[in-house]
């Protein structure tokens, strides 16, 4: 059909999302995904990896990289920080996220990452709605961004209520390079169902666990099969000592219920399917 000849992708690119933990950088990566893929809580930290989303939207594709929080501190945090590095490496663009007025020694881990960096990089003041009844606080969080790098511009946003989306949108789609579509137009992301469902579960045991597990702690899936038109999901919790174990589960297993039915929530809404999802915690590693 002539239409689909106008469906062609001749602009395509990589965009990483860069900044400290907590700025809403993965909310801001489902905003422009317009899925829950990156998952989001109010733990500081989730992302643990690059998850990698691609937008398409004619005559543009890109790929989002959304990355770990950028710290300064704990010797832990330094493998988080290289995929961060390295994923700004692999982009044509990048995005740095500020949460609104605030700055501190992490907003400065985070901005050392790009300093070798020759792509345009777009500042984003994130958390516009939390500022927007104190403008002379958002232009002193502007002054202070454009102080301290060369941005190419910088948006004021709201990732959360979708503020200004379409223009950060236009924005990455201008810095695009000339190019073929890499991916299947109809493509969200290019991690399978078991990552997904993997970091929904770590998600909420983080949500609900706060400090008392570690976050290295991990969730392998099982066994996924259709019965009656409902999706069964079998994961086994990944935990390093029986005294985690007895967090995990809770008094009476309240607490892996509640895990469990939150995640099941975010998987159904995720993937708009009936889910039945049952957990198991084990003390050891997926491999033995």
């Amino acid at each position: 059909m002539d239409n689909h000849k106008n469906n062609e992708v001749k602009q395509f690119g990589y965009c990483a999302i860069i900044g400290r933990p907590n700025v809403g950088k993965s909310t801001m990566f489902n905003a422009l995904l317009g899925h829950s893929v990156s998952i989001v809580t109010r733990k500081a930290q989730t992302t643990q990896t690059e998850i990698m989303g691609v937008v398409t939207d004619f005559p543009y594709q890109y790929v989002m990289l959304d990355t770990p929080g950028v710290q300064s501190r704990l010797k832990r945090r330094t493998k988080l920080n290289r995929v961060a590095a390295k994923s700004v490496f692999e982009a044509d663009i990048a995005l740095f996220v500020v949460a609104g007025s605030q700055w501190n020694e992490d907003d400065e881990a985070a901005l050392q990452v790009l300093k070798d960096f020759d792509g345009p990089v777009i500042g984003c003041v994130n958390k516009l709605d939390k500022l927007s009844s104190a403008p002379e606080r958002m232009a002193k969080a502007i002054d202070a961004l454009q102080s301290r790098y060369a941005f190419e511009k910088i948006l004021t946003l709201s990732a959360l209520r979708k503020l200004h989306m379409d223009l950060l949108h236009q924005e990455i789609c201008d810095a695009m390079p000339f190019g073929e579509a890499q991916f299947p137009v109809d493509i969200v992301t290019e991690h399978d169902d078991a990552f997904l469902i993997q970091e929904m579960v770590r998600a909420k045991l983080l949500e609900f666990l706060h400090e008392e597990i570690p976050y290295d702690l991990c969730v392998s899936v099982d066994l996924e099969k259709i019965v009656k038109d409902v999706r069964h999901i079998y994961v086994t919790i990944w935990v390093n000592s029986p005294t985690q174990k007895a967090v995990v589960i809770g008094k009476g297993g309240s607490k892996i219920k509640q895990i469990g039915s939150q995640a099941r929530l975010m998987m159904e809404k995720h993937f708009d399917y009936p889910i039945f999802l049952k957990t198991w915690v084990k003390v050891g590693a997926p491999s033995e």
